[in-house]
């Protein structure tokens, strides 16, 4: 439905509170910033797509200017709505270490990395 889904976060899913309210996530229920419409009147597909653009690293800071925005995807909606970006700094340096380590064993032990028969 939409491109690039960071996460299924109003864009493959959405969760539905007891009052019958469409939200983005099972993690946003009861946020208002984050209503996606009504078992009533249907889901709001303007609301998602508008929800999953504003959203995109692309659009956002600090992910706009990170090289790791692509390979996080800018992190959970509701946790950056409720803590902010205090988990940045882990996962760039969790994606470093894991490339780093990639790029070691490609080059060192390359097998472990083939397809088929080893």
């Amino acid at each position: 439905m939409f491109p690039y889904p960071d996460c299924g976060s109003a864009a493959s899913y959405l969760s539905l509170d007891a009052t019958g309210r469409y939200y983005s996530c099972h993690r946003t229920i009861g946020e208002p910033g984050f209503s996606m419409g009504s078992l009533e009147d249907g889901a709001d597909a303007a609301a998602r797509r508008d929800f999953f653009k504003s959203h995109h690293v692309d659009m956002q800071e600090p992910c706009a200017s990170c090289w790791a925005r692509y390979l996080c995807g800018g992190g959970c909606h509701a946790e950056v709505a409720a803590t902010g970006r205090s988990g940045c700094d882990y996962i760039r340096g969790w994606l470093d270490h894991c490339l780093r380590t990639y790029l070691y064993v490609a080059d060192r032990h390359p097998r472990l990395l083939a397809r088929g028969d080893r």
